[in-house]
């Protein structure tokens, strides 16, 4: 669709498997997704992340004031109207996951696992600690971190053009990339952590789609359920859901 229409977006549940009991995931969670047609460059998809996060966070605070004032005198919590300002008032900043690596090791004495990537500590570190809470822009990450569809660096081939916001009190808001188009990278890619080629013919359709020639495209996801935590500053992602569903609770 983003080849005819150039940007779409889709608004809707996502089911996730993993058997996990943490305070920022649910078996099932809402998901904005957005696809932008002819992005050739990460600004393409950074910009609109921050705008949508901005235009959200500006529209609760100003929009509806009432509401939000009422809800942070009930909760009693005072820090969070500033870090939604700061929110608003400044850049967001983007660095390199090589550069966040070293911020981490040298400025918080924290090293980054090399199989595992910036944990969710870190990911907290280096937005709330490091960065004033001013959210953070991670970009061209080790290809082996991140799924096999994301843009091979033109500059270095061990890294893909894929990025992750990170918020205040939450972590990773969202994930995106400039998607893979060139079909033979993709190939390689596929094979190298694939080697029996089941990847490859049960996802035919999507190789056909860059085997056959496509414009490039690149797009993010962002959890609207971790938009809601911080908005409100609650801790704990069941906090924001009427009927909250994780393993072994609220049964499908």
């Amino acid at each position: 669709m983003a080849s005819g229409l150039e940007k779409v977006w889709t608004f809707s549940p996502v089911f996730r498997s993993e058997n996990t009991q943490s305070t920022r995931h649910l078996s099932e969670f809402y998901m904005v997704e957005a696809e932008i047609g002819f992005a050739y460059e990460m600004k393409q998809i950074l910009d609109p992340m921050e705008c949508l996060v901005k235009s959200v966070v500006n529209n609760i605070l100003y929009g509806n004031s009432a509401e939000w004032a009422f809800y942070a005198d009930m909760v009693g919590n005072n820090e969070m109207r500033k870090i939604l300002d700061s929110i608003l008032k400044n850049n967001f900043t983007t660095m390199t996951y090589k550069e966040a690596s070293h911020l981490l090791q040298t400025k918080a004495n924290s090293v980054v696992s090399p199989t595992q990537g910036i944990s969710r500590e870190q990911e907290l570190l280096l937005v709330e600690k490091l960065n004033n809470n001013i959210p953070v822009f991670v970009i061209d990450w080790p290809k082996e971190l991140k799924p096999f569809y994301m843009r091979q660096s033109t500059e270095d081939s061990s890294i893909c053009s894929a990025v992750d916001l990170l918020v205040p009190g939450v972590g990773e808001l969202c994930g995106g990339s400039l998607r893979e188009d060139n079909f033979s990278n993709l190939l390689d890619r596929t094979k190298s952590i694939d080697p029996s080629g089941q990847l490859e013919q049960s996802l035919g359709w999507y190789f056909d789609l860059r085997r056959f020639g496509g414009n490039p495209t690149g797009g993010f996801g962002m959890g609207f359920d971790r938009l809601l935590q911080l908005i409100l500053g609650a801790k704990n992602i069941r906090d924001v859901v009427p009927f909250p569903r994780w393993p072994h609770n609220c049964s499908m």
